[in-house]
């Protein structure tokens, strides 16, 4: 068992993973934050529940998330589960058909349940479409990979426009965010590894084009290094910060971060992206708190963000080889554990950052998914023939 380890090891290292040797141990075995994240917000038909709201909402966001999360822990069952209650509930019983309607929960005007806002939400329906394209391969499961091929044929369609001046564009939504002369758009939407695996999947050049304009917004859109929630684009004057917002980076934009750091060390775009976004390390606190509120114009911060955030740069500034920030982030982690028990949202940041700081996944320069479990499943099977 030690020689097959130790086998893994030095696979993992120069291998296609990418994982580091000190986690080998740690991604092979159960994972449970994602037990606890099961436990504190996933229902037993498939629903993820977000307790800090009186309507006890789901929104489509969180089933994206935690199809996500039960891939790369191999849990399969919770995987169908999720996909089962979200084409019934969310999908009006057709994934192929229907994107996703962003939130359900309990109605105020008759305490029935059902979908409050039918209008879907663009990040989910594309982590939606990447988990089940890379369940598909993963799992060897040709049933996913055309539902995946469906979702993206119908992104492509209903949520991409071309915006003068900037392109191809994935909007937030299909309605809502074209207005007479601006639009509204949200970069943490834009993670670039789904984005560049479509592209890789597809071989269309609507995602090469998608890739494109992303990366202008992710860029251009915050030229003092800050993230915004929501931004706004004007064909003739460029990105201006969202009025509806006040301009403000919070609980949207610190996923910016996030998917940035867990590039890969080989995409072409990560080095720019990350020193672009370098400068928001001056708007922490003296102890290193992450702010929760920035003014992405002035840098003006307000309050002290939650634990999620801290796990959110935790990526970020590994990825920038700033160890002594990851450290701080680590603690106020674990100093907000309690507080944030009942937040899923900052449940689902933590169990992001968990999953890639302990090796289960990675994403390849492609966008391909990299999960610790095949390898696992090896030196298992190596292990138990000595």
């Amino acid at each position: 068992m030690i020689t097959a380890l130790r086998a893994f090891v030095a696979r993992i290292l120069v291998g296609p993973l990418f994982f580091f040797a000190g986690q080998a141990a740690a991604a092979c075995g159960p994972w449970p934050s994602w037990e606890a994240f099961k436990s504190a917000y996933l229902s037993l038909d498939g629903r993820v529940i977000d307790p800090m709201h009186a309507d006890h909402r789901t929104v489509s966001e969180g089933q994206a998330y935690a199809l996500m999360f039960a891939l790369v822990a191999n849990d399969r069952a919770s995987f169908d589960r999720l996909l089962v209650w979200t084409t019934n509930n969310l999908s009006r019983g057709d994934l192929n058909l229907h994107l996703p309607a962003w939130r359900w929960g309990k109605r105020e005007k008759d305490d029935s349940w059902g979908v409050i806002d039918p209008n879907s939400a663009t990040d989910a329906d594309v982590w939606i479409a990447y988990a089940l394209l890379e369940a598909g391969r993963l799992w060897a499961e040709p049933r996913y990979t055309a539902l995946a091929d469906r979702m993206i044929a119908n992104i492509g369609r209903q949520e991409v426009r071309d915006l003068e001046r900037l392109g191809t564009t994935l909007m937030p939504a299909p309605h809502g965010f074209v207005h007479e002369t601006y639009f509204r758009l949200n970069p943490s939407y834009l993670a670039l590894q789904p984005l560049r695996r479509f592209a890789v999947h597809t071989g269309d050049t609507l995602w090469p084009a998608v890739l494109a304009s992303s990366r202008r917004v992710l860029l251009e859109s915050a030229p003092k290094g800050i993230a915004g929630d929501w931004v706004e684009w004007h064909p003739l004057r460029g990105f201006v910060p969202d009025g509806k917002t006040d301009g403000i980076g919070s609980y949207d934009a610190i996923r910016v971060y996030l998917w940035i750091g867990m590039l890969d060390a080989a995409d072409p775009d990560r080095r720019e992206l990350l020193d672009r976004y370098a400068p928001v390390a001056a708007t922490f606190a003296a102890d290193g708190r992450p702010p929760e509120r920035i003014e992405i114009a002035t840098g003006r911060t307000r309050g002290a963000g939650p634990g999620g955030f801290s796990a959110s740069l935790i990526p970020f500034f590994s990825a920038r080889g700033d160890f002594g920030a990851v450290a701080q982030q680590k603690v106020h982690l674990a100093v907000q554990t309690a507080t944030d028990a009942k937040r899923y949202y900052d449940g689902a940041l933590r169990l992001w950052s968990d999953g890639w700081e302990s090796g289960r996944f990675r994403f390849a320069a492609d966008g391909s998914l990299r999960v610790a479990w095949p390898d696992c499943a090896a030196v298992a099977s190596q292990g138990s023939r000595r």
